[in-house]
Protein backbone atom coordinates (compact mmCIF):
# COMPACT_ATOMS: atom_id res chain seq x y z
CA UNK A 1 0.00 0.00 0.00
CA UNK A 2 1.45 3.99 -0.78
CA UNK A 3 2.33 5.45 1.94
CA UNK A 4 1.11 9.02 2.49
CA UNK A 5 2.38 11.76 4.42
CA UNK A 6 -0.78 13.33 6.64
CA UNK A 7 -1.10 16.90 6.41
CA UNK A 8 -0.91 19.25 9.25
CA UNK A 9 -4.51 20.96 10.87
CA UNK A 10 -5.47 23.41 13.29
CA UNK A 11 -8.81 24.13 15.02
CA UNK A 12 -11.44 27.14 16.61
CA UNK A 13 -15.09 27.37 17.81
CA UNK A 14 -17.89 28.15 15.22
CA UNK A 15 -21.76 27.27 15.07
CA UNK A 16 -22.76 23.73 14.57
CA UNK A 17 -23.14 22.81 10.95
CA UNK A 18 -25.78 20.05 9.71
CA UNK A 19 -23.50 18.29 6.36
CA UNK A 20 -24.95 18.95 2.56
CA UNK A 21 -24.40 16.22 0.61
CA UNK A 22 -23.01 17.60 -2.73
CA UNK A 23 -24.45 17.39 -6.06
CA UNK A 24 -21.39 15.49 -7.28
CA UNK A 25 -21.14 12.88 -4.70
CA UNK A 26 -24.08 11.36 -2.93
CA UNK A 27 -23.35 10.55 1.13
CA UNK A 28 -25.25 7.86 2.22
CA UNK A 29 -24.66 9.12 5.65
CA UNK A 30 -25.47 12.54 7.02
CA UNK A 31 -23.33 13.40 10.03
CA UNK A 32 -23.04 16.88 12.38
CA UNK A 33 -19.92 18.71 11.76
CA UNK A 34 -18.51 22.05 13.23
CA UNK A 35 -16.34 24.88 12.05
CA UNK A 36 -14.27 25.56 14.35
CA UNK A 37 -10.70 27.28 12.40
CA UNK A 38 -10.12 29.20 9.59
CA UNK A 39 -7.60 31.02 8.04
CA UNK A 40 -9.80 33.55 5.86
CA UNK A 41 -10.83 36.43 7.34
CA UNK A 42 -14.33 36.34 6.10
CA UNK A 43 -14.96 33.07 8.58
CA UNK A 44 -15.47 33.98 12.32
CA UNK A 45 -13.43 32.44 14.89
CA UNK A 46 -14.42 32.70 18.54
CA UNK A 47 -11.43 34.63 20.32
CA UNK A 48 -9.52 35.77 17.31
CA UNK A 49 -9.82 39.03 15.34
CA UNK A 50 -11.28 38.85 12.12
CA UNK A 51 -8.27 38.99 9.52
CA UNK A 52 -6.45 37.01 7.42
CA UNK A 53 -4.88 34.09 10.03
CA UNK A 54 -1.48 32.00 9.59
CA UNK A 55 -2.68 29.44 12.17
CA UNK A 56 -0.39 26.17 12.53
CA UNK A 57 0.70 23.37 14.95
CA UNK A 58 -3.30 22.91 15.77
CA UNK A 59 -3.75 19.04 17.65
CA UNK A 60 -7.19 17.57 19.28
CA UNK A 61 -5.75 16.82 22.95
CA UNK A 62 -5.98 12.66 22.80
CA UNK A 63 -7.23 12.50 26.27
CA UNK A 64 -10.41 14.28 25.31
CA UNK A 65 -13.08 16.47 27.14
CA UNK A 66 -12.70 18.47 23.99
CA UNK A 67 -9.86 20.08 24.42
CA UNK A 68 -7.38 21.68 21.47
CA UNK A 69 -4.50 23.75 21.23
CA UNK A 70 -3.01 25.84 17.96
CA UNK A 71 -0.56 28.38 17.29
CA UNK A 72 -1.51 31.60 15.40
CA UNK A 73 1.56 33.17 13.45
CA UNK A 74 -0.35 36.23 12.41
CA UNK A 75 0.74 39.35 14.22
CA UNK A 76 -2.78 40.35 15.67
CA UNK A 77 -3.08 37.11 16.91
CA UNK A 78 0.70 35.23 17.72
CA UNK A 79 0.95 33.18 20.39
CA UNK A 80 -0.40 30.03 21.32
CA UNK A 81 -3.61 28.98 22.13
CA UNK A 82 -5.72 26.75 24.25
CA UNK A 83 -9.48 25.77 23.33
CA UNK A 84 -12.08 23.77 23.80
CA UNK A 85 -14.65 22.74 21.74
CA UNK A 86 -17.81 23.37 23.77
CA UNK A 87 -20.11 25.51 22.00
CA UNK A 88 -19.50 29.44 22.31
CA UNK A 89 -16.39 28.81 24.03
CA UNK A 90 -13.24 31.20 23.18
CA UNK A 91 -9.92 30.38 23.09
CA UNK A 92 -7.29 31.44 25.80
CA UNK A 93 -4.05 32.58 24.84
CA UNK A 94 -1.14 31.21 27.14
CA UNK A 95 2.09 32.28 25.11
CA UNK A 96 3.63 35.38 23.88
CA UNK A 97 7.11 36.64 22.63
CA UNK A 98 8.42 39.68 24.41
CA UNK A 99 5.54 39.43 26.93
CA UNK A 100 5.93 39.55 30.44
CA UNK A 101 2.44 38.96 32.57
CA UNK A 102 -0.13 35.59 32.22
CA UNK A 103 1.45 34.71 28.56
CA UNK A 104 5.03 35.14 30.00
CA UNK A 105 7.57 32.77 31.54
CA UNK A 106 6.26 33.47 34.69
CA UNK A 107 9.43 33.71 36.58
CA UNK A 108 10.18 35.53 39.73
CA UNK A 109 12.72 37.08 42.13
CA UNK A 110 15.32 38.91 39.65
CA UNK A 111 14.39 37.13 36.88
CA UNK A 112 10.01 38.64 37.36
CA UNK A 113 10.49 40.47 33.95
CA UNK A 114 11.95 38.20 31.90
CA UNK A 115 10.03 37.21 28.74
CA UNK A 116 9.58 34.64 25.75
CA UNK A 117 12.42 34.76 23.03
CA UNK A 118 11.01 32.34 20.88
CA UNK A 119 8.92 28.94 20.89
CA UNK A 120 9.76 24.93 19.24
CA UNK A 121 6.94 24.24 16.88
CA UNK A 122 7.61 20.62 16.57
CA UNK A 123 4.68 17.88 17.96
CA UNK A 124 7.12 16.83 20.47
CA UNK A 125 7.30 20.03 22.21
CA UNK A 126 3.65 20.84 23.18
CA UNK A 127 0.88 18.94 24.53
CA UNK A 128 -2.21 18.75 26.35
CA UNK A 129 -3.42 17.31 29.82
CA UNK A 130 -6.28 15.39 30.50
CA UNK A 131 -6.83 18.17 33.14
CA UNK A 132 -6.41 21.37 31.21
CA UNK A 133 -2.94 21.66 31.29
CA UNK A 134 -0.60 22.71 28.54
CA UNK A 135 3.12 21.78 28.21
CA UNK A 136 5.54 23.33 25.78
CA UNK A 137 9.09 24.12 24.95
CA UNK A 138 10.65 27.57 24.71
CA UNK A 139 13.46 30.07 25.55
CA UNK A 140 13.02 33.11 28.23
CA UNK A 141 15.28 35.64 29.37
CA UNK A 142 15.07 39.44 30.07
CA UNK A 143 14.17 41.52 27.52
CA UNK A 144 16.68 42.41 24.59
CA UNK A 145 18.80 39.85 25.82
CA UNK A 146 21.39 38.09 23.74
CA UNK A 147 20.65 34.23 22.74
CA UNK A 148 23.79 33.18 24.80
CA UNK A 149 21.78 35.11 28.03
CA UNK A 150 18.57 33.07 27.44
CA UNK A 151 17.98 29.68 28.48
CA UNK A 152 15.58 26.88 27.02
CA UNK A 153 12.80 25.35 29.38
CA UNK A 154 9.74 23.29 29.86
CA UNK A 155 6.84 25.26 30.99
CA UNK A 156 3.22 23.99 32.12
CA UNK A 157 0.44 26.29 31.85
CA UNK A 158 -2.10 25.60 34.32
CA UNK A 159 -5.06 27.36 32.77
CA UNK A 160 -3.84 30.50 34.37
CA UNK A 161 -0.14 30.90 34.34
CA UNK A 162 2.95 29.54 32.98
CA UNK A 163 4.84 27.77 35.77
CA UNK A 164 8.77 26.83 34.60
CA UNK A 165 9.50 22.66 35.41
CA UNK A 166 12.87 22.42 33.60
CA UNK A 167 15.90 24.59 32.87
CA UNK A 168 18.61 23.63 30.49
CA UNK A 169 22.11 23.81 32.62
CA UNK A 170 20.28 24.66 35.48
CA UNK A 171 21.71 21.39 38.57
CA UNK A 172 19.18 22.02 41.32
CA UNK A 173 15.10 22.31 41.23
CA UNK A 174 14.81 22.85 37.09
CA UNK A 175 16.99 19.46 36.50
CA UNK A 176 16.36 16.24 36.19
CA UNK A 177 16.39 15.36 40.46
CA UNK A 178 19.95 12.94 39.67
CA UNK A 179 21.91 15.40 42.47
CA UNK A 180 24.77 18.24 41.99
CA UNK A 181 26.31 18.29 39.18
CA UNK A 182 23.78 16.15 36.84
CA UNK A 183 21.91 18.58 34.60
CA UNK A 184 19.70 19.14 31.27
CA UNK A 185 21.32 19.81 28.07
CA UNK A 186 18.36 19.53 25.70
CA UNK A 187 14.93 18.67 25.72
CA UNK A 188 13.72 16.06 22.83
CA UNK A 189 10.26 15.45 23.43
CA UNK A 190 7.24 16.59 26.39
CA UNK A 191 4.34 14.42 27.10
CA UNK A 192 1.19 15.60 29.83
CA UNK A 193 0.43 13.13 32.39
CA UNK A 194 -2.46 13.12 34.77
CA UNK A 195 -2.01 15.47 37.53
CA UNK A 196 -0.83 18.10 36.44
CA UNK A 197 2.40 15.94 35.91
CA UNK A 198 4.59 16.24 32.57
CA UNK A 199 7.10 13.56 31.09
CA UNK A 200 10.36 15.01 29.71
CA UNK A 201 12.68 13.02 27.63
CA UNK A 202 16.09 15.16 27.17
CA UNK A 203 19.94 14.65 27.14
CA UNK A 204 21.84 15.39 30.40
CA UNK A 205 25.54 16.55 31.21
CA UNK A 206 27.55 15.72 34.21
CA UNK A 207 30.03 17.86 35.52
CA UNK A 208 33.10 16.46 35.12
CA UNK A 209 32.00 14.55 31.94
CA UNK A 210 29.51 12.03 31.13
CA UNK A 211 25.81 12.27 30.75
CA UNK A 212 23.11 10.50 29.07
CA UNK A 213 19.59 10.38 27.89
CA UNK A 214 17.02 10.27 30.67
CA UNK A 215 12.97 10.57 30.72
CA UNK A 216 12.53 12.99 33.52
CA UNK A 217 8.69 13.12 35.26
CA UNK A 218 7.78 16.13 36.98
CA UNK A 219 5.36 16.00 39.76
CA UNK A 220 3.88 19.88 40.59
CA UNK A 221 4.91 20.48 44.34
CA UNK A 222 7.54 17.49 44.21
CA UNK A 223 9.90 18.56 41.68
CA UNK A 224 11.97 16.51 38.63
CA UNK A 225 12.22 12.87 39.14
CA UNK A 226 14.73 10.54 36.71
CA UNK A 227 12.97 7.59 35.34
CA UNK A 228 15.10 5.86 33.24
CA UNK A 229 19.34 6.89 32.32
CA UNK A 230 20.93 5.22 29.35
CA UNK A 231 24.29 3.46 30.48
CA UNK A 232 23.18 3.05 33.87
CA UNK A 233 23.15 0.15 35.99
CA UNK A 234 21.23 1.54 39.21
CA UNK A 235 18.34 -0.66 38.98
CA UNK A 236 15.95 2.25 39.73
CA UNK A 237 17.48 3.46 36.22
CA UNK A 238 18.23 0.29 34.05
CA UNK A 239 16.16 -2.51 31.98
CA UNK A 240 16.39 -5.03 35.31
CA UNK A 241 16.74 -7.41 32.64
CA UNK A 242 20.67 -9.42 32.95
CA UNK A 243 23.45 -6.88 32.37
CA UNK A 244 21.03 -4.75 29.66
CA UNK A 245 21.63 -1.03 30.08
CA UNK A 246 19.39 1.66 28.07
CA UNK A 247 20.63 2.98 24.46
CA UNK A 248 19.60 6.00 23.28
CA UNK A 249 15.65 6.05 22.16
CA UNK A 250 15.08 9.28 20.30
CA UNK A 251 14.13 7.77 16.95
CA UNK A 252 11.64 6.48 18.86
CA UNK A 253 10.32 9.27 20.79
CA UNK A 254 6.43 8.15 19.59
CA UNK A 255 6.90 4.93 20.45
CA UNK A 256 5.10 5.81 23.76
CA UNK A 257 1.46 5.52 25.33
CA UNK A 258 0.21 6.55 28.84
CA UNK A 259 -3.03 4.58 29.46
CA UNK A 260 -6.55 5.32 31.32
CA UNK A 261 -4.66 4.75 35.12
CA UNK A 262 -1.81 6.84 34.32
CA UNK A 263 0.76 3.79 33.44
CA UNK A 264 3.49 4.50 31.24
CA UNK A 265 4.73 1.86 28.89
CA UNK A 266 7.53 3.22 26.11
CA UNK A 267 9.74 1.11 23.32
CA UNK A 268 13.73 1.56 24.20
CA UNK A 269 16.54 0.42 22.43
CA UNK A 270 19.29 -1.62 24.18
CA UNK A 271 22.44 -3.13 23.61
CA UNK A 272 22.33 -1.80 20.01
CA UNK A 273 19.40 -2.78 18.66
CA UNK A 274 19.30 -6.70 19.72
CA UNK A 275 17.21 -6.08 22.84
CA UNK A 276 15.13 -3.76 21.77
CA UNK A 277 11.67 -3.94 24.09
CA UNK A 278 9.03 -2.29 25.75
CA UNK A 279 9.02 -1.61 29.61
CA UNK A 280 6.75 0.20 32.28
CA UNK A 281 8.60 3.26 33.60
CA UNK A 282 7.96 5.71 36.36
CA UNK A 283 5.73 3.30 38.47
CA UNK A 284 8.86 2.50 40.49
CA UNK A 285 12.02 0.97 39.00
CA UNK A 286 11.37 0.08 34.92
CA UNK A 287 9.98 -3.15 34.65
CA UNK A 288 9.99 -5.16 31.27
CA UNK A 289 6.87 -6.35 29.35
CA UNK A 290 8.35 -7.91 26.40
CA UNK A 291 12.39 -7.98 25.46
CA UNK A 292 13.86 -8.99 21.65
CA UNK A 293 15.72 -12.09 21.67
CA UNK A 294 14.46 -13.54 24.95
CA UNK A 295 12.23 -16.57 24.86
CA UNK A 296 9.48 -17.21 28.39
CA UNK A 297 7.22 -14.76 29.62
CA UNK A 298 8.78 -11.71 27.94
CA UNK A 299 9.05 -13.67 24.54
CA UNK A 300 6.00 -13.92 22.31
CA UNK A 301 4.38 -17.03 23.74
CA UNK A 302 4.58 -19.31 20.78
CA UNK A 303 6.60 -22.00 21.75
CA UNK A 304 9.39 -22.70 24.30
CA UNK A 305 12.41 -21.31 22.41
CA UNK A 306 10.85 -18.59 20.06
CA UNK A 307 11.72 -14.85 20.70
CA UNK A 308 10.94 -11.85 19.31
CA UNK A 309 13.27 -10.17 16.82
CA UNK A 310 11.78 -6.96 16.16
CA UNK A 311 9.65 -4.27 17.55
CA UNK A 312 7.75 -1.17 15.64
CA UNK A 313 4.36 -0.21 17.06
CA UNK A 314 4.04 2.10 20.16
CA UNK A 315 2.72 -0.21 23.34
CA UNK A 316 -1.11 0.14 23.12
CA UNK A 317 -3.24 0.15 26.06
CA UNK A 318 -5.95 -2.36 26.36
CA UNK A 319 -8.32 -2.69 29.62
CA UNK A 320 -7.08 -3.39 33.02
CA UNK A 321 -3.37 -3.12 32.15
CA UNK A 322 -3.36 -5.33 29.20
CA UNK A 323 -1.10 -4.19 26.24
CA UNK A 324 -0.98 -4.56 22.75
CA UNK A 325 2.03 -4.26 20.14
CA UNK A 326 3.06 -5.21 16.96
CA UNK A 327 6.09 -7.33 16.50
CA UNK A 328 7.99 -9.90 14.54
CA UNK A 329 8.68 -12.96 16.31
CA UNK A 330 11.50 -15.66 15.58
CA UNK A 331 10.15 -19.18 15.79
CA UNK A 332 12.99 -22.20 15.01
CA UNK A 333 11.47 -24.69 12.90
CA UNK A 334 14.15 -27.37 12.08
CA UNK A 335 17.12 -26.47 10.76
CA UNK A 336 15.60 -22.88 9.70
CA UNK A 337 14.29 -20.30 11.80
CA UNK A 338 10.30 -18.46 10.65
CA UNK A 339 10.21 -15.03 11.00
CA UNK A 340 6.47 -14.02 11.48
CA UNK A 341 4.51 -10.73 11.30
CA UNK A 342 2.24 -10.50 14.37
CA UNK A 343 0.19 -8.35 16.78
CA UNK A 344 0.47 -9.49 20.49
CA UNK A 345 -1.13 -9.28 23.72
CA UNK A 346 0.71 -8.69 27.00
CA UNK A 347 -1.79 -9.84 29.92
CA UNK A 348 -1.26 -11.48 33.25
CA UNK A 349 2.39 -11.28 32.98
CA UNK A 350 2.73 -13.14 29.82
CA UNK A 351 2.31 -12.22 25.83
CA UNK A 352 0.54 -14.10 23.09
CA UNK A 353 -0.42 -14.18 19.96
CA UNK A 354 -4.06 -12.37 18.78
CA UNK A 355 -2.72 -12.14 14.95
CA UNK A 356 -0.30 -14.20 13.08
CA UNK A 357 1.45 -14.13 10.21
CA UNK A 358 1.36 -17.98 8.33
CA UNK A 359 -1.46 -19.36 10.61
CA UNK A 360 -4.63 -21.14 9.27
CA UNK A 361 -6.48 -20.98 12.94
CA UNK A 362 -7.70 -18.64 15.44
CA UNK A 363 -4.67 -16.37 14.19
CA UNK A 364 -5.60 -15.90 10.67
CA UNK A 365 -7.71 -13.61 8.53
CA UNK A 366 -10.63 -15.88 8.41
CA UNK A 367 -11.22 -15.25 4.78
CA UNK A 368 -11.59 -17.73 1.43
CA UNK A 369 -8.93 -19.83 2.71
CA UNK A 370 -6.21 -17.53 3.11
CA UNK A 371 -3.04 -16.91 5.56
CA UNK A 372 -1.53 -13.78 7.13
CA UNK A 373 1.30 -12.29 5.06
CA UNK A 374 3.66 -8.77 6.24
CA UNK A 375 1.44 -6.69 8.62
CA UNK A 376 1.52 -2.87 8.35
CA UNK A 377 2.46 -2.09 12.27
CA UNK A 378 1.72 1.39 11.21
CA UNK A 379 -1.60 1.13 10.85
CA UNK A 380 -2.69 -0.50 13.86
CA UNK A 381 -5.35 1.31 16.44
CA UNK A 382 -6.50 -0.12 19.34
CA UNK A 383 -9.71 0.93 22.11
CA UNK A 384 -10.31 -1.38 24.79
CA UNK A 385 -10.47 -5.21 23.08
CA UNK A 386 -11.29 -3.95 19.64
CA UNK A 387 -8.59 -3.79 17.24
CA UNK A 388 -8.43 -2.59 13.55
CA UNK A 389 -5.13 -2.91 11.45
CA UNK A 390 -3.98 -3.69 8.02
CA UNK A 391 -2.27 -6.56 6.32
CA UNK A 392 -1.50 -9.15 3.44
CA UNK A 393 -3.25 -12.07 3.10
CA UNK A 394 -2.32 -14.87 0.80
CA UNK A 395 -3.51 -18.08 -0.60
CA UNK A 396 0.20 -19.10 -1.84
CA UNK A 397 -0.39 -17.89 -5.19
CA UNK A 398 -2.09 -14.39 -4.73
CA UNK A 399 -2.09 -11.40 -2.11
CA UNK A 400 -4.28 -9.61 -0.82
CA UNK A 401 -4.32 -6.05 1.27
CA UNK A 402 -6.73 -4.53 3.37
CA UNK A 403 -8.15 -4.09 6.65
CA UNK A 404 -9.20 -6.35 9.68
CA UNK A 405 -10.78 -6.12 12.37
CA UNK A 406 -10.73 -7.90 15.93
CA UNK A 407 -14.07 -7.12 18.01
CA UNK A 408 -14.01 -7.93 21.98
CA UNK A 409 -11.90 -10.47 22.35
CA UNK A 410 -12.70 -12.25 18.64
CA UNK A 411 -10.91 -13.57 16.04
CA UNK A 412 -9.69 -11.18 12.61
CA UNK A 413 -12.22 -10.12 10.54
CA UNK A 414 -11.77 -8.49 7.11
CA UNK A 415 -13.18 -5.10 6.79
CA UNK A 416 -12.05 -3.90 3.07
CA UNK A 417 -10.19 -5.29 0.76
CA UNK A 418 -8.21 -3.27 -2.16
CA UNK A 419 -9.36 -4.16 -5.69
CA UNK A 420 -12.30 -6.09 -3.98
CA UNK A 421 -15.81 -5.91 -6.26
CA UNK A 422 -18.06 -7.68 -3.92
CA UNK A 423 -18.78 -8.06 0.09
CA UNK A 424 -15.24 -5.73 1.28
CA UNK A 425 -15.89 -2.91 -1.46
CA UNK A 426 -17.38 0.67 -1.06
CA UNK A 427 -19.99 -0.66 -2.77
CA UNK A 428 -21.51 1.26 -5.95
CA UNK A 429 -19.15 -0.20 -8.25
CA UNK A 430 -16.39 0.90 -6.88
CA UNK A 431 -13.25 -0.35 -5.43
CA UNK A 432 -10.69 0.75 -2.39
CA UNK A 433 -7.85 1.77 -3.79
CA UNK A 434 -5.98 2.96 -0.65
CA UNK A 435 -6.58 2.81 3.06
CA UNK A 436 -5.36 5.45 5.35
CA UNK A 437 -5.76 7.00 8.55
CA UNK A 438 -8.72 5.08 11.20
CA UNK A 439 -9.55 5.07 14.55
CA UNK A 440 -11.65 1.97 15.95
CA UNK A 441 -14.07 2.52 18.69
CA UNK A 442 -15.36 0.25 21.47
CA UNK A 443 -18.04 -1.39 19.60
CA UNK A 444 -16.29 -2.02 16.62
CA UNK A 445 -17.37 0.90 14.36
CA UNK A 446 -14.59 2.15 12.31
CA UNK A 447 -13.53 5.51 10.77
CA UNK A 448 -11.40 5.58 8.02
CA UNK A 449 -10.28 8.14 5.53
CA UNK A 450 -9.33 5.90 2.47
CA UNK A 451 -9.16 6.92 -1.37
CA UNK A 452 -11.80 4.71 -3.82
CA UNK A 453 -10.82 3.60 -7.64
CA UNK A 454 -13.05 7.03 -8.63
CA UNK A 455 -9.71 8.80 -7.04
CA UNK A 456 -11.81 10.33 -4.24
CA UNK A 457 -10.22 10.63 -1.45
CA UNK A 458 -13.49 10.15 1.99
CA UNK A 459 -13.79 9.66 5.48
CA UNK A 460 -16.17 6.03 5.60
CA UNK A 461 -17.38 4.61 8.92
CA UNK A 462 -17.71 0.91 8.94
CA UNK A 463 -20.33 -0.69 11.49
CA UNK A 464 -20.21 -4.45 12.42
CA UNK A 465 -22.60 -5.72 10.25
CA UNK A 466 -23.44 -3.02 7.67
CA UNK A 467 -22.24 -2.09 4.41
CA UNK A 468 -19.49 1.36 4.39
CA UNK A 469 -21.37 4.37 4.82
CA UNK A 470 -19.48 7.62 3.23
CA UNK A 471 -19.63 10.78 5.79
CA UNK A 472 -17.70 12.83 3.56
CA UNK A 473 -16.34 13.16 0.52
CA UNK A 474 -14.24 15.28 -2.08
CA UNK A 475 -16.50 16.89 -4.26
CA UNK A 476 -19.21 17.44 -1.78
CA UNK A 477 -20.65 20.55 -0.64
CA UNK A 478 -19.85 21.48 3.07
CA UNK A 479 -22.08 24.54 4.43
CA UNK A 480 -19.98 27.45 6.25
CA UNK A 481 -20.97 30.10 8.18
CA UNK A 482 -18.90 33.23 7.01
CA UNK A 483 -19.35 36.73 7.92
CA UNK A 484 -22.08 37.87 5.14
CA UNK A 485 -24.16 34.75 5.52
CA UNK A 486 -24.50 30.97 4.87
CA UNK A 487 -22.29 29.42 1.64
CA UNK A 488 -22.23 26.13 0.60
CA UNK A 489 -18.94 25.61 -1.42
CA UNK A 490 -17.25 22.21 -2.92
CA UNK A 491 -14.84 20.51 -0.75
CA UNK A 492 -11.62 20.13 -3.03
CA UNK A 493 -9.37 17.98 -0.22
CA UNK A 494 -10.06 16.29 3.18
CA UNK A 495 -6.72 15.64 5.42
CA UNK A 496 -5.84 14.91 8.96
CA UNK A 497 -3.62 16.29 11.02
CA UNK A 498 -0.56 14.24 11.51
CA UNK A 499 -0.55 12.09 14.82
CA UNK A 500 3.28 11.16 14.14
CA UNK A 501 6.90 13.15 13.64
CA UNK A 502 8.68 9.95 12.49
CA UNK A 503 9.58 8.99 9.07
CA UNK A 504 6.94 6.31 8.35
CA UNK A 505 3.40 7.78 8.77
CA UNK A 506 1.20 6.00 11.35
CA UNK A 507 -2.39 5.37 10.09
CA UNK A 508 -3.55 4.03 13.50
CA UNK A 509 -4.10 7.34 15.81
CA UNK A 510 -2.43 9.34 17.97
CA UNK A 511 -4.01 8.54 20.74
CA UNK A 512 -2.44 5.05 20.81
CA UNK A 513 0.96 6.70 21.60
CA UNK A 514 -0.37 9.38 23.55
CA UNK A 515 -0.13 11.68 21.07
CA UNK A 516 -2.32 14.47 20.30
CA UNK A 517 -3.66 14.69 16.77
CA UNK A 518 -6.74 14.44 14.98
CA UNK A 519 -8.68 12.42 17.29
CA UNK A 520 -9.36 12.21 20.83
CA UNK A 521 -10.30 9.44 23.47
CA UNK A 522 -13.63 11.07 23.42
CA UNK A 523 -14.43 9.75 19.63
CA UNK A 524 -14.23 12.95 18.00
CA UNK A 525 -12.42 13.76 14.93
CA UNK A 526 -10.73 16.96 13.37
CA UNK A 527 -10.65 16.97 9.54
CA UNK A 528 -8.99 19.48 7.53
CA UNK A 529 -10.70 20.97 4.31
CA UNK A 530 -9.74 22.66 1.17
CA UNK A 531 -13.03 24.61 0.06
CA UNK A 532 -13.23 26.01 -3.37
CA UNK A 533 -12.59 29.84 -3.10
CA UNK A 534 -12.42 30.10 0.95
CA UNK A 535 -9.06 27.92 1.53
CA UNK A 536 -9.05 25.87 4.59
CA UNK A 537 -10.96 25.27 7.54
CA UNK A 538 -10.86 23.18 10.31
CA UNK A 539 -14.07 21.18 11.14
CA UNK A 540 -14.67 18.35 14.17
CA UNK A 541 -18.01 15.87 14.37
CA UNK A 542 -17.87 12.36 16.71
CA UNK A 543 -19.23 9.88 13.65
CA UNK A 544 -19.84 6.95 15.55
CA UNK A 545 -23.25 6.85 17.03
CA UNK A 546 -22.51 4.45 19.77
CA UNK A 547 -19.63 6.26 21.80
CA UNK A 548 -18.79 4.46 25.37
CA UNK A 549 -16.29 6.30 27.11
CA UNK A 550 -14.65 3.64 29.26
CA UNK A 551 -14.18 1.78 25.97
CA UNK A 552 -11.56 4.96 24.52
CA UNK A 553 -8.80 4.68 26.38
CA UNK A 554 -5.67 6.80 26.02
Amino acid sequence: MQRRKILSILLLSCPALALAEGPQIQSTFTDTWRVIAANRANVPMTGLQNVERDIRNVWLADNGSGRFTFAAENSADYGLWAGTLAIGASSTRFFQIGVAGATGPGRSGGEAGHVFHERYQSQYYIDAGAEGQRVFLARAGAPGASSAQTTNGAWRWDGSRNIEVSRNGDSGALGPGLGAGWSISSVMRLQAARNGQVLIDATLARAGGGGGSAVIKHVPGVGNTTCVLSGSTDPNYSPNVGSLVFGEWFSSLDLRSIDADGRIYTYFDNDSGVRDGIWEICNGPPRAIAVNNEPGPRGPGLTVDSRFSFMMSPPMPGPAGAIYFGATAAVPSGPSTLMLDGIFLHEGGSNRPIVLQGDAGAYSPNWQGTTFGPMRFNTIAVNGRTIAFDAVATNGSTNYEGMWRITKGGTAQPVAIIGDTGAWSPGGGLRWSQLMERIVYGNGDIVLRAKTSDNVYALWLFEPGQPPRRILAEGQTFPLQTTSGLVNPVINDISLPSNNTSSTPRFGPGTSAGLDGWTNRDGQLLARLSLEGYGYVWAVTRPSEHIFRDDFQR
